[in-house]
């Protein structure tokens, strides 16, 4: 119907049953327990998850400023608001990169990010502010997630970081236009792909984004986009129920020639999943299988 980013997008997904309500959800990350939770109190009881390929989620840089070799670590420790101290929490007053790693440039802290309503910002929160922050000195004496995750994941203020809302990936050049030099970003492969003449990816550990190390996940950036889908919205094997087609739309997104390699999705720049995964989605979709 729209694109609206994925927390939003589930919102509506598991806001019920009907025609009011979204019959699919586009997700560029794992439904989280407390939208499950939310889908199952509105009714929403089965729901069938189509993974659909792997995504690397990149650091970029415009062509010309400083490629340097980046980590979680240094993510969390240039981004959070508060960062423990011995005994208690002080604001941050990290300025450039070279602050929270010695081997890194003296260029500004400034990173481009998509705000909470998208997938990819959910991704960054897990993958690299609380990877980054897992056991840091202090954080390990935080030992309840509900007072930890804030911890971790609360962003500072100001020029450091630069929020947009989707449609991101339209947006981001525009972003990097008002920002000062050296500014990163995290996006997705595709929209890299869409720039990939006007920026540079950075190693992420020591790590690059290729073909081969996304595949066998030694680049540990991945995202895995994925569909989900009402099943109290389809119709059942003799035509009856709601809506036709859902089952045939499954299985499509589910072939080889959409998900398996030189695929439809392999062409658009998502890499496939292994063979037995594949095998593992297509056989949930043949079965109906729910979360």
């Amino acid at each position: 119907v729209k694109p609206t980013g994925t927390g939003a997008g589930l919102e509506q997904f598991c806001g019920g049953i009907g025609a009011d309500f979204p019959d699919i959800a586009a997700a560029s990350r794992k439904i989280r327990k407390s939208e499950f939770e939310e889908c199952q109190e509105n009714g929403v009881r089965e729901i069938i998850e189509i993974k659909i390929g792997l995504l690397p989620v990149m650091v970029v840089t415009r062509k010309g400023d400083p490629v340097f070799d980046i980590t979680p670590r240094m993510f969390y420790l240039a981004l959070a608001k508060e960062l423990p101290d011995e005994t208690h929490f002080e604001d941050n007053d990290s300025m450039t990169w070279k602050d929270v790693a010695k081997g890194a440039p003296e260029v500004k802290i400034s990173v481009i990010l998509p705000d909470e309503t998208s997938g990819s910002r959910g991704f960054f929160d897990d993958f690299f502010l609380q990877a980054g922050c897992r056991h840091y000195p202090g954080i390990n004496n935080i030992y309840a997630a509900t007072e930890r995750v804030p911890k971790c994941i609360k962003l500072r203020g100001g020029s450091h970081v630069i929020e947009i809302p989707e449609p991101y990936t339209d947006k981001l050049m525009g972003a990097f236009a008002k920002s000062p030099p050296g500014t990163l970003a995290v996006v997705g492969e595709l929209a890299y792909l869409r720039y990939k003449d006007q920026l540079d990816y950075l190693p992420i550990a020591g790590v690059l984004p290729t073909r081969e190390s996304v595949s066998d996940y030694s680049y540990s950036m991945v995202a895995f986009p994925r569909y989900y889908v009402k099943r109290a919205h389809m119709r059942n094997d003799q035509g009856k129920g709601v809506v036709r087609g859902l089952r045939e739309f499954m299985r499509i997104l589910s072939s080889e020639a959409f998900a398996g390699p030189g695929g439809v999705f392999d062409n658009a720049g998502l890499n496939p999943l292994m063979e037995g995964e594949r095998d593992d989605v297509r056989k949930a979709v043949r079965r109906l299988q729910a979360l």
